[in-house]
């Protein structure tokens, strides 16, 4: 495991110093070699774990239903990159599983690699295929697969670099890798800085634009690399809502620092505070409303320069 409190780019190694983002107890900083964006914390962390991807994960995910929906139409677009129809849809951080489901109501076969034991469990209960471990501790799978998937998975991973060469070991010549991964090159990121909620989020150590993302790929191995964005009136919105909140987090609002710890709950409050929250229920419904009548405008401003919210990258195994 790499030691996230060391500074050294996990991308191209350089050891030269790095542009700091953001400073707290941990710091987001660049590289100012390949710009590889990146967490730096004082101790070794295991970034996906099984007290991050518990129950309360489990039925989160289960109680979405459009969330299900919406793997099956974004599964289909990603298969349509590929190059072939049928064969192994090979899944790396499944989740809960949907886009395993959907893979195989459409014929597929399908494999999970996974990090968390009690994901692995819950996944061989509705009758997936899934092992617990990373790519690289399954010889097996090497030129195996002709569909490799991570969905939102990458921003985990703390040596990537190493991770997605084992993916493009595992695929047959031209088969398909393919990443979805919030992109820090977006609109929402450059209007947070450094509060943009994915820096923040525990498990997320990696961090990435349309360039950096399309670059490590082909160091992986991978050729024909693209990228593009998409952007969602949920997505801006939930960034800006992201970015508001933990603006409120920061004591004295500056500086930095840890979200405050919860506090008493105090005695019966006053009217004025209990009008407050159908206040933020009308400013959040409003801002929401915003962002769905701009939308259209938003997206096609932010696609046309890779500043969209989701970045989606893909290559393809080389041919012998």
């Amino acid at each position: 495991m790499i030691d996230l409190g060391d500074s050294r780019c996990r991308v191209c190694g350089d050891a030269g110093p790095k542009r700091t983002l953001y400073k707290a107890d941990y710091r987001i900083v660049e590289c100012a070699a390949c710009r590889f964006q990146f967490k730096v914390v004082g101790a070794q962390v295991q970034s996906l774990n099984d007290q991050a991807t518990g129950e309360e994960f489990i039925r989160t995910r289960l109680d979405d239903k459009r969330r299900m929906q919406g793997r099956l139409s974004q599964l289909k677009r990603i298969l349509a990159k590929g190059r072939r129809s049928t064969g192994l849809l090979l899944e790396v951080g499944p989740g809960t599983g949907e886009y395993l489901l959907n893979a195989r109501d459409l014929g597929l076969q399908t494999l999970g690699v996974e990090l968390s034991a009690n994901l692995v469990r819950f996944q061989q209960e509705r009758g997936l295929d899934v092992r617990l471990g990373r790519l690289r501790d399954f010889p097996d799978l090497i030129g195996a697969a002709d569909f490799v998937l991570y969905g939102h998975v990458i921003e985990h991973v703390t040596d990537p670099l190493e991770e997605l060469r084992s993916a493009a070991r595992c695929l047959k010549p031209g088969g398909l890798l393919y990443l979805l991964t919030p992109n820090a090159g977006a609109y929402g990121a450059w209007l947070g800085g450094g509060l943009w909620p994915s820096y923040h989020a525990l498990d997320h150590v990696s961090f990435w634009t349309a360039r950096t993302l399309t670059d490590v790929m082909k160091k992986s191995g991978l050729v024909e690399v693209a990228a593009m964005t998409s952007e969602s009136p949920n997505d801006l919105y939930n960034q800006l809502l992201g970015i508001f909140a933990m603006f409120l987090r920061r004591p004295n609002g500056g500086g930095g620092g840890s979200p405050p710890a919860a506090q008493p709950e105090a005695d019966a409050p006053a009217p004025a505070a209990r009008r407050r929250p159908s206040l933020k229920r009308a400013c959040m419904a409003v801002a929401r409303g915003g962002c769905r009548v701009f939308h259209p405008l938003l997206s096609r401003i932010a696609n046309r320069y890779a500043k969209g919210s989701q970045l989606e990258a893909w290559g393809y195994g080389p041919e012998n």
